[in-house]
């Protein structure tokens, strides 16, 4: 099981930000984490889609 990585907090947020480009090496660390939670969002919109399309069904 993969280690849970805690996010980081408003602090590292805002100074991570304020690097801008000049500093690429956390970039892969990002993209990951964008990526991960991109894939969350779509599993979570498939579920809920499929959820109310069940809902919708006639009951036997």
């Amino acid at each position: 099981m993969e280690e849970k990585e805690n996010p980081p907090c408003v602090d590292s947020l805002a100074a991570e930000t304020q690097g801008g480009l000049d500093d690429a090496s956390g970039l892969p660390v990002r993209l990951n984490r964008y990526s991960r939670a991109h894939y969350r969002a779509l599993d979570i919109g498939n579920h809920t889609t499929l959820k109310t399309i069940l809902q919708g069904l006639p009951k036997n």
